[in-house]
C-alpha cells in the first residue's frame, strides 16, 4: 500500500539502487573468491604438496571451508545488534568453532573455545556495524587482534597441549620489521614486501 503512494520515478530510483547495491556485492563476493582461490592455491604448493595433488587439495580446503562459513552463517544472527546477550549465538557459534577450528578435540577446554567465540563476534560486530561499508569495500579493515596470548595461557594453565612457540619461530622466523608483510607467488615461494615502499624481496628484511 506504501509503495502504491510514493511516484514512479521514485520508484524506478529506489530499484536501480538496489540493483547496483547487490550487483557491488556480487562482484566484492567474486573478487575474495578469487583472491582466496589463489592464496589457498599458493599456500598448498608451498607445503610442497605433489602439483598433481594440489587441485585435489584445493577442492578439500574448498568443501572443508564451506562447511564452517555455513555453520558460522547459522551461528550468527547478523539481524540481532544484541550478540554478546543471546546465549544460542555463543553456544552456537562455540560449537562451530570447536567442530572446525579445533576439529573437536575433547582436549580443548571450554574457556579456550568461548575466548575465541568472544573475539569472533566482536570481529564480527566491528566490521557489520562500525565499519563505514566503503572501508570494507576498499580492503580498510583494522582487525581485532586475535587473543592468542590468553588461549596460550589458559590451556597451559590446564595442562593442555600447546604449541610449541620455538617450533613456531623456526618455521615462520623472527617478527618483521614494520611495514613489512610475507606474501607467496602462485608457485609458493616466499617473498617479503613493504607496505610503505610498495617494494618486495626474496632476502628477509633486518631491523
Amino acid at each position: 500500500m506504501l509503495l502504491s503512494i510514493k511516484p514512479p520515478s521514485i520508484l524506478n530510483q529506489e530499484e536501480e539502487g538496489k540493483s547496483s547495491s547487490s550487483l557491488a556485492a556480487v562482484l566484492l563476493q567474486e573478487e575474495l573468491f578469487e583472491t582466496f582461490w589463489h592464496d589457498t592455491k599458493s599456500r598448498i604448493r608451498s607445503e610442497k604438496v605433489q602439483e598433481l595433488m594440489v587441485e585435489k587439495s584445493l577442492k578439500d580446503v574448498q568443501n572443508y571451508t564451506f562447511q564452517h562459513f555455513m555453520a558460522l552463517d547459522h551461528a550468527i544472527d547478523t539481524n540481532n545488534e544484541q550478540l554478546f546477550d543471546n546465549p544460542r549465538i555463543k553456544e552456537d557459534l562455540g560449537l562451530a568453532l570447536w567442530t572446525h577450528v579445533y576439529r573437536s578435540n575433547e582436549q580443548i577446554r571450554d574457556e579456550v573455545v568461548d575466548c575465541l567465540a568472544d573475539h569472533v563476534l566482536q570481529q564480527f560486530h566491528n566490521i557489520v556495524y562500525q565499519l563505514p561499508p566503503n572501508y570494507f569495500a576498499e580492503g580498510r579493515v583494522k582487525w581485532i587482534p586475535c587473543p592468542a596470548d590468553v588461549i596460550h595461557s589458559i590451556m597451559a594453565s590446564t595442562g593442555t597441549i600447546v604449541v610449541d612457540s620455538d617450533a613456531i619461530t623456526a618455521r615462520l622466523g623472527e617478527e618483521l620489521p614494520p611495514h613489512w608483510h610475507t606474501n607467496l607467488t602462485e608457485s609458493g615461494a616466499l617473498y617479503y614486501w613493504n607496505e610503505q615502499t610498495m617494494k618486495s624481496y626474496w632476502e628477509r628484511p633486518i631491523y
